[in-house]
C-alpha cells in the first residue's frame, strides 16, 4: 500500500512539472509576441512620420514654396524619437515583468527523492500505555554493590635479598698448561693477545665465564675473524682500576671464532673458562638468585616463564636450542608469534614464552640486583593490564 501511494506522489510531481514546463513555453512565446508588437509599433510610427513630411512637402507646393527650404526649415515635431524610444522600452519591461510573474506563480516540483515523509501514511500499531507508577524503582544502597576486596599486603608480590648462594662467577683457577676451555693471563703495560675459540660442546653455543682487574683497564671481546669477514662483537667483561676484581658471563655463538683481551696501563690479569650448555644449571619449577646467570630450559612442549627482578635496567632473553642465534627459523605447531626478549626498569614483572628448549639470559646492572624466574603452563594465570 506504502508502494502505490508512493508512486501516486511521484506521478503527481511528474504531472507538476510538465505543467510548469507548458506555463514557462507560453510565457517565453508571450515575450516573442511583445517584441513583435513594439517593432510593429516602430514601424508605424516611422510610416506616420514619413506620412507627415509628404504631406508638408504637398502643402508647400501649393503655396509655392520650394521644397527644399519648407524641408530646411520646418523642424520635425519636437521628441518624436524620444517617445518612439521610451515607448519601446516601457513595451518590452512591461511584457518582460508580466512573464517573470507567471513563472514566479508555477508551483516548484520536488525532486523524486525528496518526498516529504508525512506524504506516505503511517501504519499506526496500537500499544497498549505502560503507567510510569507501574514499573517498581528499587534504590541500592552504595555499600550493598559488592566490590572485589584488595589483596592483601602478604599476598603481594615482593623481592627479598638473597641470603642463600648467588648465581655470580666464583674465582677460577690460573690455566694449567695442556688443560683445555681455560685461558688466563698477566700482563703489564699496554698489549693484546687473541685465541682461538675450542668448543667444549662442537655445533653448540658456549658460555664465557669471565674474572679480570687492572690498575687501568682491561677488556675480553669475542671477535669473527675469517679469510673474508672480520667483525668487533660487543665485549664480554671490561674492568677499571677503581672497580677492583670484575666478574661476568657471556654467551658465544657459532659466529664467533677468537677471544681478544686488550689491556692499557699497569697492570692487569683475565681468566676465561668456557662451558657448554649441558653443564649449566636447569630451571625447573622456580628459582631466584641475583646478578646475571644463563639458565638451561627444557620443556616438553610451550611454557611461559614469569621474571619478577629489580634493577636499575634488566632483561630476560630466550636463547633456541637450535643454536642458529639470530638465524632462527623454528616454529612451533599452535602457538603464533613470540618475542624472544623481555626488558623492564626498576622492579617489574614480566613474562616471556619459552617455546622450546634452550637458554634463559639474565641481565642485571649490578651483581647484587636480586631475580625471581617462576614457570608455568602457556595461558594458565591471566595477567592484569
Amino acid at each position: 500500500m506504502a508502494v502505490f501511494l508512493l508512486g501516486c506522489v511521484v506521478m503527481g510531481l511528474i504531472g507538476q512539472a510538465r505543467g510548469a514546463r507548458r506555463t514557462a513555453r507560453r510565457a517565453l512565446e508571450s515575450a516573442e509576441r511583445a517584441e513583435r508588437l513594439a517593432a510593429d509599433a516602430v514601424s508605424a510610427l516611422a510610416e506616420l512620420r514619413a506620412a507627415e513630411r509628404s504631406a508638408a512637402v504637398r502643402e508647400a507646393v501649393r503655396e509655392a514654396v520650394p521644397v527644399d527650404r519648407v524641408v530646411l526649415t520646418k523642424a520635425p515635431a519636437p521628441g518624436r524619437e524620444q517617445l518612439m524610444a521610451v515607448l519601446h522600452t516601457e513595451l518590452v519591461q512591461v511584457l518582460g515583468r508580466r512573464a517573470a510573474d507567471e513563472l514566479r506563480a508555477l508551483p516548484v516540483a520536488a525532486p523524486v527523492d525528496a518526498v516529504p515523509a508525512d506524504a506516505v501514511p503511517a501504519v499506526a500499531v496500537p500499544v497498549d500505555a505502560v503507567p510510569v507508577d507501574a514499573v517498581p524503582v528499587v534504590a541500592v544502597p552504595a555499600d550493598a554493590v559488592p566490590r572485589p576486596a584488595p589483596p592483601a599486603e602478604g599476598d603481594l608480590p615482593r623481592l627479598v635479598p638473597v641470603t642463600g648462594p648467588r648465581d655470580s662467577v666464583g674465582g677460577l683457577p690460573e690455566a694449567r698448561p695442556g688443560e683445555r676451555f681455560h685461558y688466563s693471563g698477566v700482563r703489564t703495560g699496554e698489549g693484546e693477545e687473541e685465541f682461538p675459540i675450542d668448543w667444549p660442546e662442537p655445533g653448540a653455543v658456549a658460555i664465557a665465564e669471565v674474572v679480570v682487574e687492572a690498575e687501568f683497564m682491561v677488556t675480553v671481546v669475542p671477535m669473527t675473524r675469517t679469510r673474508t669477514r672480520v667483525h668487533t662483537h660487543p665485549r664480554v667483561a671490561a674492568a677499571w682500576g677503581y672497580e677492583g676484581q670484575i666478574r661476568a658471563r657471556g654467551l658465544l655463538t657459532q659466529e664467533m671464532t677468537h677471544l681478544k683481551v686488550e689491556s692499557r696501563e699497569g697492570a692487569s690479569s683475565w681468566s676465561v673458562w668456557l662451558r657448554g650448555p649441558s653443564e649449566l644449571d636447569e630451571l625447573l619449577d622456580e628459582r631466584q638468585g641475583s646478578g646475571s646467570p644463563i639458565l638451561a630450559v627444557r620443556p616438553r612442549g610451550p611454557v611461559e616463564v614469569v621474571a619478577h627482578a629489580k634493577s636499575r635496567s634488566w632483561s630476560l632473553r630466550f636463547v633456541c636450542g637450535c643454536w642458529a642465534g639470530d638465524k632462527c627459523a623454528c616454529t612451533t605447531r599452535g602457538l603464533g608469534y613470540t618475542t624472544n626478549y623481555v626488558s623492564a626498569c626498576g622492579e617489574a614483572i614480566e613474562v616471556l614464552t619459552v617455546p622450546r628448549p634452550g637458554l634463559l639470559v639474565v641481565t642485571m646492572d649490578e651483581e647484587t640486583d636480586p631475580w625471581r624466574l617462576r614457570v608455568r603452563a602457556v595461558g594458565s594465570e591471566r595477567d592484569e593490564d
